[in-house]
């Protein structure tokens, strides 16, 4: 399929939103080895002004106050249960291993998304790779396995590991369910409209995560939801997760499931410059060579 210059400004702009993300929530962490605030505040407060952007978004382009109001269908909720439930446990998985490994790390584990998604696209929609293509997945995984033992010295641990899997699973599968149920809405659903659903399951999901595992903290400060918060935390919040969401829905949209998680390669190598340039990590040839021999696998295949 060809693709014209909207669709790649789109996944350059998401490119580069990645590897920030990913920076940022280290730089959310304000020096320490965990978050400074309860990790479900920041990905709860997420959906909460996604949802704002989306009706504001959809009121300045329709300047329908009914055609707005559909942000909030539920039968458009319905329809994108799944995807939506899934992306929260995708969140929630994010933020739990990043109290474990760094931003580099974590952007190394998040390349076997290519090889899975690949398979998910395999069983679920039919779309197969060739003989080499696979090949070059296995030579992937095993370098991204060959980047976390190099990087042994980093705040990592088999906990922070098995999440960040675990959230690669849940996020390639959503990808591409998710990829279906937008190209595929009976309604015809205006993209902001599907994402504000979609968001709106997030947000009632999130909300019984929240108030489930920080009771006690909640209660302790009366309910206020931004204990902890500094300015860090707000920008991963709006340059982060609110922006992540909206890009990476958008190229599900306009592209597919598959290159939505390739525009993350790039991302491994300017994850790891982040962290020398801003979070004053030491350049050792041994992490860069190895970032840029992931980088080069996806690439290729």
């Amino acid at each position: 399929m060809q693709y014209g210059l909207l669709q790649w400004s789109v996944f350059g702009l998401m490119t580069v939103q990645r590897a920030s993300h990913n920076s940022m929530l280290e730089f959310a962490k304000e020096g320490k080895k965990d978050f400074p605030f309860p990790p479900a505040s920041i990905i709860w407060a997420a959906q909460l002004f996604s949802i704002l952007v989306c009706v504001c978004l959809t009121y300045i382009q329709t300047k329908n106050t009914q055609d707005t109001l559909a942000c909030f269908r539920l039968s458009g909720m319905r329809y994108v249960f799944w995807g939506g439930f899934l992306h929260g446990i995708g969140d929630v998985l994010e933020m739990e291993a990043n109290r474990y490994v760094d931003s580099a790390t974590y952007t190394v584990l998040n390349q076997a998304k290519v090889m899975i998604t690949a398979f998910f696209m395999l069983v679920l929609m039919g779309k197969k790779q060739t003989h080499l293509q696979w090949v070059i997945l296995t030579l992937l995984t095993l370098g991204m396995c060959e980047y976390v033992i190099v990087q042994g010295h980093a705040h990592i641990n088999p906990h922070g590991i098995a999440l960040a899997l675990a959230k690669v699973f849940f996020s390639c599968y959503t990808a591409v369910l998710c990829e279906g149920l937008i190209k595929n809405d009976p309604a015809k659903t205006p993209f902001l409209v599907q994402y504000a659903h979609m968001r709106c399951v997030q947000f009632v999901m999130l909300s019984g995560w929240f108030l489930v595992k920080d009771w006690d903290f909640l209660v302790e400060h009366n309910f206020n939801p931004f204990v902890g918060w500094g300015v860090p935390a707000y920008c991963l919040l709006f340059f982060g997760f609110v922006t992540k969401g909206i890009l990476s829905q958008y190229l599900l949209a306009v592209m597919d499931s598959l290159l939505k998680n390739l525009s993350e390669v790039v991302g491994v190598l300017l994850v790891y410059f982040n962290r020398i340039i801003f979070l004053g990590a030491v350049f050792a040839w041994d992490g860069c060579v190895s970032a840029i021999i992931i980088m080069g696998c996806v690439c290729v295949c």
